[in-house]
């Protein structure tokens, strides 16, 4: 006859007859009901092995062949959970339950849940009256009867082996008790005053703690938590814990970082960025709703390079940014528009009517903010805009309101390198400032540096302190940008920034680049583009030493009302007097007005702009492309506006050779040029020094025209100095006379060239009957 749980573990020696004594177990009926178990195991795993959540579950599954085992583990009620046999072919039948779940010892957890006559325990395997259940008790109990309730389940009076209530203080804190689960009962194996029995309690007590600590310990060295696995030349144990806190994944974070963009993950990024390592970060989209403020040294590292909005890993800053930071002294430059109110802006009222630099002395939010030596890598920065996803539209909607996306605050030495920080910032995508911020510490943002990196925003890249710096000088010097594409707001509407297309339209011009403050220097751009559709493309203010080599700049048309404007291309670059030493070398550009600087391209007279120049006005600027014209065989220097000169100067800063727009050369020595005075008229010509010889030659109605005319050509031995004034003729035709006096244009006798002196010029009268044009050479 097959041994039961039942039989083996019966309460009386005659199953259900108290008076016949309590039955001891027999330790070879419990290894022989566990035979039955293990069999069962074997022929379950021999099938395959199938496990059901619920028994219903299991009853909706009946694709397999007749006799199939199968385990239902988990289902809410414990009588459904145990071992099941099919019954019937393929497709149809049944299942039919043969016996409880092989568990031979389960462990519960009383951690004071319930109350100390009504105990809750929890198991991590559903209770069975076919399994030993070993239980610790939190605290001893003040009354009679007790009970226990596994998982929740019905509540079960706890009974002695011999089958009597637990007595008041029978159950001790810290006691371990073993028993099975009989009808509506937990029998315990072992009677309060059997000491022999308490003692095997306490013997499988210590077994299963042993054993439960095996599995914690083999748990925790998977996991690499306590295990030492890396062993370093210094012979310097290391647990895997201790070497991932050198590189910090945004998963291992507490906060519950979520890559899906559904959760906040601004608790696990700030926790991260705290750790003071170098951080990296999982593919995904992570959203931020508060600023994250990157330590001294930290780095942050994204995966991979994503173009624009398609980065691998983006950080999505939502809602309204806190508007918490200023900086004082810096205030907003503004230079009039000279074509406010042009057909171009119909769509945008009286805006745009100024162009200005940023007011930082207001408060503003910024999403991530760079300490010294720190920086970003392989990120996409932006402002939510449903994701991403609402930047590929059409309409004038804008992002989540946050003004700046990355902020290098007196960071020397900080790097950006293939970012993307893009969107509709408020007021920049990049700012980078030197200025006061209480620390004590004279201000500096030195030997900066990004690389193949996107900005975007109403400023693409901002670089400011203050207007006035008293003391140090705040600088920049080393500060670089290498193969990056710089933005304005770059509306995906194609409208300007001041459109009332816009939901929310800005107040001045949209720009690619600002710089401005006291002082700005030593910041370069190199292979760099940009780019944008609003009226501003750079814009300086007080600054020096800003160097573009091999940059692109361009304008794009735009949209107005809703429609493509044609021939609205056009952006300009915008510098104030006290801007210094701007230099463009090797640069290139399409549709951006360099004027009254340079020329202005004549493609952008009359259709984007129509006055009569632009705004860009530093006091001292280069620019080769324009200027050192390479031809196919000579290479051309182009004045910028007719009164340029070209001036040689020795190593004292003295000018010694002077070419200027009409051709004229001028040096120590040699003076030479043309000039064309009217029929009874005179034009003075600037004498070189006080005295000397100067060749005149009558050349006609044209410079280059038919052979000089001898009669009225000739040379005049000249004094303009103050004690005396002189023109003596040396040699010359009939017609051609000089005298010591001031000519007016009918001084000489009429058909001549007369030749007078005023105070450092000669004076050259014209009385040939027509118009003539002179050359002229001072040879002394």
């Amino acid at each position: 006859m097959a041994l039961s749980a039942a039989t083996v573990f019966r309460d009386y020696e005659v199953d259900g007859v108290p008076a016949s004594g309590p039955h001891k177990v027999k330790k070879s009926e419990v290894r022989a009901i566990h035979a039955g178990i293990d069999a069962i195991i074997n022929a379950f795993t021999a099938n395959g092995g199938l496990i059901f959540s619920s028994k219903a579950s299991l009853d909706a599954s009946l694709a397999y062949a007749a006799n199939t085992m199968a385990w239902v583990i988990g289902d809410a009620i414990a009588g459904n959970n145990g071992v099941y046999g099919k019954v019937g072919a393929s497709g149809s039948g049944s299942w039919t339950r043969r016996s409880d779940l092989p568990f031979s010892f389960i462990i519960a957890s009383d951690v004071g849940a319930g109350t100390a006559n009504a105990i809750q325990a929890t198991t991590s395997l559903p209770v069975s009256g076919s399994a030993l259940i070993w239980m610790n008790v939190f605290e001893a109990n003040t009354a009679s009867p007790v009970t226990v309730s596994f998982n929740g389940g019905t509540a079960l009076t706890i009974k002695t082996n011999s089958g009597n209530d637990v007595a008041v203080g029978g159950l001790t804190t810290g006691m371990i008790v073993l028993g099975i689960v009989s009808g509506s009962t937990f029998r315990l194996v072992s009677d309060q005053a059997s000491s022999a029995i308490i003692a095997e309690a306490e013997a499988a007590q210590a077994a299963a703690a042993a054993s439960a600590a095996a599995a914690a310990a083999s748990a925790a060295a998977a996991e690499g938590v306590g295990a030492a696995v890396a062993v370093w030349p210094s012979g310097t144990l290391r647990t895997m814990k201790a070497r991932a806190t050198d590189t910090y994944c945004i998963l291992d974070a507490p906060g519950a970082a979520d890559p899906s963009g559904v959760n906040d993950s601004t608790s696990a990024f700030e926790a991260m960025a705290a750790a003071g390592v170098k951080c990296e970060i999982t593919a995904g989209s992570f959203v931020l709703t508060r600023k994250l403020v990157i330590p001294d040294g930290v780095e942050l590292v994204g995966q991979g390079r994503g173009y624009e909005f398609a980065h691998k890993t983006k950080l999505l800053f939502a809602g309204t940014g806190t508007k918490e930071h200023a900086i004082a002294g810096a205030t907003a430059t503004v230079v009039a528009n000279p074509d406010a109110g042009a057909p171009y802006l119909a769509d945008s009222g009286t805006r745009g009517n100024n162009y200005s630099t940023l007011d930082l002395t207001a408060n503003f939010s910024a999403a991530v903010i760079l300490g010294k030596a720190s920086g970003l890598q392989g990120l996409g920065i932006y402002p939510n805009f449903n994701g991403v996803t609402g930047y590929a539209g059409t309409t004038g909607g804008l992002s989540d309101d946050w003004d700046v996306g990355v902020w290098a605050r007196n960071a020397d030495w900080w790097q950006i390198e293939d970012c993307n920080v893009s969107g509709h910032w408020r007021k920049s995508g990049l700012l980078v400032t030197a200025h006061n911020i209480g620390d004590g510490k004279v201000p500096s943002n030195e030997v900066g540096h990004a690389i193949r990196s996107h900005f975007q925003g109403f400023r693409g890249i901002t670089i400011r302190s203050p207007e006035t710096v008293v003391g140090n000088n705040w600088g920049f010097a080393g500060t670089d940008f290498i193969n990056c594409l710089v933005r304005g707001l770059w509306h995906q509407s194609r409208h300007l920034a001041t459109s009332s297309f816009l939901t929310t339209p800005f107040a001045s011009p949209s720009g690619a680049l600002e710089i401005s403050g006291d002082t700005m220097r030593g910041i370069q751009f190199l292979n760099s583009t940009f780019i944008g559709r609003d009226d501003i493309n750079m814009i300086f203010g007080k600054c020096s030493e800003i160097q573009f080599d091999g940059c692109y700049e361009e304008s794009k048309e735009i949209n107005v009302s809703g429609a493509p404007l044609p021939n609205s291309t056009g952006s300009r670059m915008v510098a104030t007097s006290d801007s210094v030493a701007v230099t463009f070398q090797g640069n290139s550009s399409y549709g951006v007005d360099f004027s009254p600087n340079q020329t202005r391209d004549s493609s952008l007279t009359g259709q984007r702009y129509s006055a009569a120049s632009g705004v860009f006005t530093p006091s001292t600027s280069t620019d080769d492309d324009y200027m050192v014209r390479r031809f196919g065989s000579y290479v051309g220097h182009r004045f910028r506006k007719s009164t340029d000169r070209y001036i040689f100067e020795d190593e004292t800063g003295g000018s010694q050779v002077i070419v200027d727009a009409a051709g004229r050369v001028q040096a120590n020595l040699l003076f030479a040029g043309t000039v064309t005075i009217a029929d009874d008229a005179a034009a003075s010509i600037p004498t070189p020094k006080n005295g000397g010889l100067c060749v005149i030659t009558c050349c006609g109605t044209t410079e280059n025209g038919n052979f000089p005319d001898p009669l009225r050509s000739g040379a005049v031995f000249y004094d303009t100095g103050t004690a005396a004034f002189s023109a003596t003729k040396q040699f010359g035709g009939a017609n051609f006379v000089a005298v010591n006096t001031d000519v007016s244009g009918t001084t000489g006798t009429d058909l001549n060239v007369t030749v007078g002196v005023i105070a450092g010029n000669l004076r050259v009268e014209n009385r040939a009957g027509a118009s003539q044009v002179f050359r002229y050479a001072y040879l002394a």
